[in-house]
C-alpha cells in the first residue's frame, strides 16, 4: 500500500467560528479530520473560500481555484460549502483552504494523509518507434531490407500481460491517414526481441507510402482498470532504385592518336531488375569544354563539339552500351569530355569520363604553285597555289592562309573579295590585279596549317610584286566603218614600266559574251588583232559589230611590261556590215575570192604558221557571214 501525506492549511481572515473540511478521492481512502474551532464573528460577514492543491515547490505561485463565496450572518452555524480538487497520486502535497473577510488574517493548518491501492495503478508512460531522423519519413528500396526498434515504457505491478503488436497500412502519399481498420497481410515479415524489432525483409513492400505502427496493450484484469493501450506509427516510402551509370575504367584516362577509343558503359544497371540492361536507354555525348555539363542538365546546342560532323553536343547514332571509337577519329592533343546518359521511365543517372587524346604524328607538306608561278608575280594575272600534303587530313585540318611583309608583318588583305576560294581551304586563288596597291617588294604566302593530329605546320612561299606599266592613251582611227571594206589602225602612246620593252596586245571582244575569264576584271576573250612590241597595229579589218548594240564592237589593248605584268585599256569603234551598201550575193563572192581566190591573204599566213593572224582572219570572215540574212537564194553558194 502506498502512503499519501495531504497537508492542509487554512489562511483565517476574521473566519467563522468553525469550518469543518472533509476530503475524498475516487479510488482513494482518506480518513476524515476536522479544523480547530474558530471563535464567531459577532456580526453577519461574507466569506470567500480559496481551496486548491499547493506543491511545496509552488505554494506562493500556483494558481488556486476560482473563489466560492457565503455569507454568514447570526449565530447561527451555516451548512457550510462545497469545493473540490483533485488528489495527487505520487506525494505528500498541501491543500490550502483560505477565508477571506475585513478582518486581519489568521491562520491555522492541518494535514491529513491519503491511502491508495497501489494494484489499481497502470499507466504506459512512452511508446516509440525509433528512427534516425525524428518525423521524417523512412526511405527505402525494394532491393534494401528494414529493420525497425521500438521502445516502451509502462507502470503497471498488475499487467497480467502485455501485447506489442507491429501493423502496416498503405496509403496514397506521405501524411494520409491509414484506414486503421485495414492493415496489410505481409507474410514476410520477422520479429525479435519480444517483438519490439521488426524486420521488412528486401522485395517485402511494393513501391509506394506506408505507415507502420506499434501498438503495446497492458491486461490487468482487475474491474477499475482492465486494459491500458498506447501507440506510435512513422511513415516510409518504398521508391525505385537510383539507375546507375557506369563507364568501365578510372575517371581519366589517356589514348594515342592512332589508338581505337572503347567507352564501356555495360556495367550500368537498374538494380531493381532481373536483369541490369533491361529497359535502359543509352545516349552519348561529347564536348571539349566541361562547363557545359551542369548537374543533369546539358547544353546540347553548345558548339564546342568534339568532331566537326557533330550537329550539337550528342553523338550521332550511339545508342548502345559500349562507344567505339576508330583510330585518328578524335583530334589529338586535346581533352574531351565524354557523358554517357542512361534512362528507363522517368529515372536518369549519368557517368563522365575525362579522355585525353595525344598528338599523333606530324605531317609534311609544302606549298605548290599553280598559275603565276615566277619568282617574279605578274600581278594582272591570277595566282594560285595549292598545299601538297599526301599525309593530312584535308577534312578536317584548319587552314589559314596569309599574307606576310618581308619583316614577316601580316598584311591587310580583303580574302572575300580578292579570292576565289577563300583563305580556309587546302587551295588558294588570289584574282588579277588583287595587289594593286600593294609595293613592289618581296612577300610571303603563308600557310598555318591545324592539323587534325594535334600539331601545327607553317608553310611559306615568297613571291616579288611586279607594277604594270603605267596606263597611257589608245585610240582607233577611224571610229567608224565598214567590215571588210574599212581598214582600222589602233595607236597607243605614253605607257611606261622600267621593265622594257613593252609589248602589246589588241584584242577584239567576244562579240557574243559566251566567254568570260573569273579571275580577271574584264572579260578579255576574243580575237587577237595584234601582238607586238609596237604601239600601233597594222591597218586591219573589224568583225562586223551586233545590230543590237548599234554594231558596237568592243577592244582590249593590253600593255604588257618585261616581267609580263599589263595594264589594259578599252576602246570602242563602229563597225557596220558590208550588207548594208551590197547585196548579199555580191558580199558573199567577196568573201570567197578572199578566203579563197588566188589573191587571198589566209593561205600564205598558213604556210608561214602565222596561225594567230590566219585565225582573226577568218573571225572577222565568219563574222560577216553570220550577220547575212538568210535567202533561199544563197543557201547553195553559202
Amino acid at each position: 500500500m502506498r502512503t499519501h501525506r495531504l497537508h492542509v492549511r487554512v489562511l483565517r481572515r476574521a473566519a467563522p467560528t468553525h469550518v469543518d473540511l472533509p476530503l475524498s478521492a475516487p479510488r482513494r481512502l482518506l480518513p476524515s479530520q476536522g479544523l480547530s474551532p474558530l471563535r464567531r464573528s459577532p456580526r453577519g460577514r461574507e466569506w470567500t473560500f480559496h481551496l486548491g492543491l499547493v506543491r511545496p515547490r509552488e505554494a506562493s505561485s500556483v494558481p488556486r481555484l476560482s473563489p466560492r463565496s457565503i455569507v454568514l450572518r447570526g449565530p447561527h452555524t451555516h451548512a457550510g460549502f462545497l469545493a473540490q480538487t483533485k488528489c495527487p497520486t505520487d506525494g505528500s502535497e498541501t491543500l490550502d483552504l483560505e477565508a477571506d473577510n475585513s478582518d486581519n488574517s489568521q491562520a491555522m493548518e492541518t494535514s491529513m494523509s491519503s491511502q491508495l491501492p497501489t494494484d489499481t495503478i497502470c499507466v504506459i508512460k512512452k511508446v516509440k518507434i525509433n528512427t534516425n531522423e525524428d518525423g521524417s519519413p523512412v526511405v527505402l528500396t525494394r532491393k534494401m531490407d528494414l529493420s525497425l526498434n521500438a521502445s516502451a515504457e509502462y507502470d503497471c505491478p498488475s499487467a497480467e500481460s502485455a501485447v506489442h503488436r507491429w501493423d502496416i497500412f498503405s496509403v496514397p502519399s506521405l501524411h494520409d491517414v491509414p484506414d486503421w481498420s485495414k492493415s496489410l497481410d505481409v507474410p514476410e515479415l520477422q520479429f525479435r526481441s519480444g517483438k519490439t524489432v521488426m524486420l521488412i525483409p528486401e522485395g517485402s513492400l511494393s513501391w509506394g507510402v506506408y505507415v507502420v505502427s506499434f501498438s503495446v496493450t497492458v491486461t490487468t484484469g482487475k474491474p477499475t482498470v482492465n486494459e491500458e493501450s498506447r501507440s506510435d506509427h512513422i511513415y516510409i516510402t518504398v521508391v525505385r532504385s537510383p539507375l546507375e551509370a557506369v563507364i568501365s575504367g578510372g575517371a581519366n584516362i589517356t589514348v594515342n592518336f592512332t589508338d581505337e577509343l572503347v567507352l564501356d558503359g555495360s556495367k550500368s544497371s537498374d538494380p531493381d531488375a532481373g536483369s541490369p540492361l533491361d529497359g535502359l536507354h543509352f545516349s552519348w555525348y561529347c564536348t571539349t569544354n566541361p562547363n557545359n555539363y551542369k548537374g543533369q542538365k546539358i547544353k546540347v546546342l553548345s558548339k564546342q563539339l568534339c568532331h566537326p560532323d557533330q550537329a550539337d553536343l550528342q553523338w550521332t547514332g550511339a545508342t548502345d552500351p559500349v562507344l567505339t571509337l576508330l583510330p585518328k577519329m578524335l583530334k589529338g592533343d586535346r581533352i574531351y569530355f565524354f557523358r554517357m546518359v542512361i534512362k528507363k521511365g522517368d529515372r536518369t543517372a549519368f557517368s563522365v569520363k575525362k579522355v585525353h587524346v595525344l598528338q599523333g604524328p606530324e605531317p609534311t607538306g609544302n606549298i605548290v604553285c599553280i598559275e603565276n608561278c615566277d619568282t617574279v608575280l605578274v600581278i594582272s594575272e591570277r595566282f594560285s597555289l595549292f598545299l601538297n600534303c599526301p599525309s593530312c587530313a584535308v577534312s578536317h585540318d584548319v587552314f589559314t592562309w596569309s599574307i606576310l611583309s618581308s619583316p614577316g608583318k601580316e598584311m591587310p588583305f580583303d580574302w572575300v573579295g580578292q579570292t576565289a576560294t577563300g583563305r580556309n581551304s587546302d587551295y588558294l586563288s588570289i584574282k588579277a590585279f588583287a595587289f594593286r596597291e600593294f609595293l613592289e617588294a618581296e612577300f610571303w604566302i603563308s600557310l598555318v596549317l591545324d592539323t587534325w593530329s594535334g600539331s601545327i605546320l607553317i608553310l611559306k612561299y615568297p613571291f616579288v610584286i611586279n607594277h604594270a606599266p603605267e596606263i597611257g592613251k589608245c585610240k582607233i582611227n577611224p571610229p567608224n566603218g565598214t567590215a571588210f571594206f574599212t581598214k582600222f589602225v589602233v595607236r597607243c602612246r605614253n605607257f611606261k614600266d622600267k621593265n622594257i620593252p613593252l609589248t602589246y596586245k589588241m584584242i577584239v571582244s567576244d562579240l557574243h559574251g559566251f566567254g568570260k575569264i573569273s579571275s580577271l576584271k574584264e572579260n578579255t576573250l576574243g580575237s587577237i588583232l595584234y601582238m607586238g612590241d609596237a604601239p600601233k597595229s597594222p591597218p586591219s579589218f573589224l568583225p562586223a559589230g551586233v545590230l543590237a548594240n548599234s554594231y558596237g564592237i568592243k577592244i582590249y589593248v593590253q600593255v604588257y611590261d618585261s616581267l609580263g605584268a599589263f595594264s589594259q585599256v578599252t576602246l570602242y569603234a563602229t563597225v557596220r556590215a558590208p550588207t548594208d551598201k551590197n547585196s548579199s550575193k555580191t558580199v558573199l563572192h567577196q568573201l570567197l575570192n578572199f578566203t579563197m581566190g588566188p589573191n587571198s591573204a589566209i593561205p600564205p599566213l598558213l604556210q608561214k604558221r602565222d596561225f594567230l593572224s590566219a585565225g582573226y582572219l577568218t573571225y572577222v570572215v565568219a563574222s560577216v557571214l553570220n550577220d547575212m540574212k538568210t535567202e533561199s537564194t544563197l543557201q547553195a553558194d553559202k
